[in-house]
């Protein structure tokens, strides 16, 4: 029996289908098979070719929706390298950023064509439009030999920007064997067949859409319905009449999804799994999810670097809300500073390697230098493995808030957040403090028809975290502020959330007890202000370190506790969270303060 052929570039991944006349690209209006794919792929190529485009050239291609960007795609892949770009992006914007990745043409299809080349040229760019055309003017054979043979597997073909929310974006080559790597693990975790149908909801200038929405599916040699308009109605459209059995998308989707088929509970599919990555998935979002459409929510942990996908849970055995499960397809570590591997259940930086992974930034030696522990690279997120070998994430490195000292995760506070039933999503983020340097800052968004106070929701986030770890701050926003592939966007919060309603400002006394209210008098005679709240920050107040000692000796002769003198500077530098130090010492089983 012949062995099957490897896979190790992207026009491998079509070759395989090179014969087969079964469907593998379908939109509203159309579609094509296999054999049409291959041979269209390398007739594109052939025609840049022709148009003068040398071989291994960066290639800017402005990224629709529909079947025609997909196979440019893996047309300009199979011949140069790929430089996808948004096309909601300022044309400046992308003219700065084509620049930087060093293209000077781009290709545009009939279903992105438009001002957008006209502008591109204005800007010195060079546009190429790309109808796709079903005849093949030549066979695939000679097509091959015009563009001077088949990729290997060690090229680069694609160039994508990190997302640039903490630092300037760093450029990422990947090669033909990365992303195949890639492919092929996603296939296997998800079981996907030939019989499968993917819809493809994620944009392809992302490497979400494009390895997992349109490469997996091709490795597995089944077929992907390409969605013209991502709208959640549309989505459920497509879920109902299109044969669809899995999707992929970030929270942010599937949030939209949930709510829409809450009213529609007649709602039918022949989907038998959904999958979300890009961005950590809430446990109440994934119940939901597996509630309205009676299917696994399967969580999954990628990033650009990695050609996406790192772990994920599986679909059949165990599975854990919150945790992003187990590697697929790279090996990861968990490790300290120093690059040793910590134990199960400590928290530590996440390291990676494996054939799906970048050998490093383009032309960055300085990221380079920083980026590599020996052979493994620094994903720049921290979090800890389980007993049972499952991944939990804790944040990215660079959003970790350091209030005084003291560390906040910020996805921590955000899962307690959304165990309220009135909020429907959260973003946790620094905000600038005088004295701590950092605090905890958060925006929420409310379910529809639900209220919530404040005092509530920091009394209920403090039923569960630390007291320093409780939102100094909380706004509620109609949304959250979200990237073009719908990842919320953290860092940088506090600027953006800057004028927004404050319900602290409209119920700063909600939640008080009597206790609060003793410890507020306190407060009020030290620092002779006649209003302070329960959130109030002594230091916002102009409270300094000789009204702080005054204050811990009278919550000592009034209270009969002695408070750290640290406290003022974490759990205790608001009233709620000195109260809350002050009842748990008064407790008779509690001999010492936990701090």
């Amino acid at each position: 029996m012949d062995s099957p052929p490897q896979v190790e570039t992207v026009l491998d991944l079509l070759a395989k289908k090179r014969t087969s006349s079964t469907t593998t690209l379908l939109g509203p209006n159309s579609c094509m098979a296999g054999l049409e794919i291959y041979a269209l792929t390398l007739n594109v190529s052939a025609a840049l070719v022709e148009n003068g485009i040398g071989a291994r050239s960066r290639i800017g291609l402005v990224c629709g929706t529909g079947i025609e960007t997909a196979v440019a795609l893996l047309a300009i892949t199979t011949v140069g390298v790929c430089v996808p770009i948004n096309p909601t992006v300022p044309v400046d914007e992308i003219g700065r950023y084509l620049d930087s990745m060093g293209v000077h043409t781009v290709v545009v299809t009939d279903d992105t064509a438009g001002s957008i080349d006209e502008s591109l040229a204005r800007l010195g760019k060079r546009c190429l439009r790309i109808s796709v055309s079903r005849e093949s003017r030549v066979d695939p054979e000679a097509a091959l030999e015009l563009i001077g043979g088949a990729p290997e597997p060690d090229d680069v073909c694609l160039l994508l920007a990190t997302s640039g929310t903490t630092s300037k974006p760093k450029i990422v080559p990947l090669t033909h064997r990365n992303l195949t790597t890639s492919a092929r693990n996603i296939s296997r975790t998800l079981l996907l067949s030939p019989e499968d149908r993917g819809l493809l909801v994620m944009p392809l200038f992302h490497i979400h859409g494009l390895v997992a929405g349109l490469l997996a599916p091709l490795y597995a040699e089944g077929s992907i319905y390409l969605l013209p308009n991502q709208q959640p109605a549309d989505i459920l459209a497509a879920l109902e009449k299109s044969a669809i059995t899995w999707y992929s998308a970030v929270p942010t989707i599937h949030y939209a999804v949930a709510d829409m088929a809450a009213s529609r509970p007649a709602l039918r599919h022949g989907l038998r799994f959904v999958r979300s990555s890009s961005a950590p998935l809430a446990p109440t979002l994934m119940a939901r999810l597996e509630e309205f459409l009676g299917v696994p929510v399967i969580e999954a942990y990628g990033m650009t670097e990695a050609s996406h996908q790192m772990a994920s849970n599986a679909l059949t055995g165990s599975r854990i809300a919150g945790s992003v499960g187990k590697p697929a397809g790279v090996e990861i570590r968990v490790v300290d500073s120093a690059g040793v591997a910590k134990p199960a259940g400590e928290v530590g930086e996440i390291v990676i390697r494996g054939d799906s992974v970048t050998a490093g930034y383009l032309d960055n030696a300085e990221a380079n230098s920083s980026a590599f522990i020996e052979s493994w690279l620094r994903t720049g997120d921290q979090g800890f493995f389980d007993e049972g070998g499952f991944l939990h994430l804790s944040g990215r490195t660079k959003e970790i808030i350091n209030r005084g000292g003291e560390k906040v995760f910020p996805r921590e506070v955000d899962d307690v957040l959304m165990r309220h039933p009135a909020v429907a999503q959260a973003l946790t983020f620094s905000i600038r403090h005088p004295r701590l340097g950092e605090d905890v800052g958060a925006a929420i968004v409310v379910n529809p028809g639900a209220h919530v106070n404040t005092g509530e929701l920091q009394i209920f986030v403090s039923n569960y975290l630390a007291p320093f770890k409780v939102p100094r701050r909380i706004v509620v926003v109609p949304e959250l502020p979200k990237g073009p592939t719908g990842k919320p966007q953290r860092v940088g919060m506090e600027d953006r959330v800057n004028g927004s309603a404050d319900v602290r400002l409209a119920q700063r006394d909600a939640g008080k007890n009597e206790l609060e209210d003793s410890v507020i008098a306190e407060w009020r005679q030290i620092l002779d202000i006649a209003e302070i709240s329960p959130m109030d920050d002594f230091f916002h107040l102009g409270g300094d370190s000789i009204q702080a000692v005054r204050l811990i000796g009278k919550v000592e002769e009034r209270f009969g506790v002695t408070l750290p003198i640290a406290s003022i500077f974490t759990s205790a530098s608001f009233p709620r969270g000195m109260s809350h130090a002050i009842a748990e010492m008064q407790r008779p089983d509690i001999a010492t303060p936990v701090f």
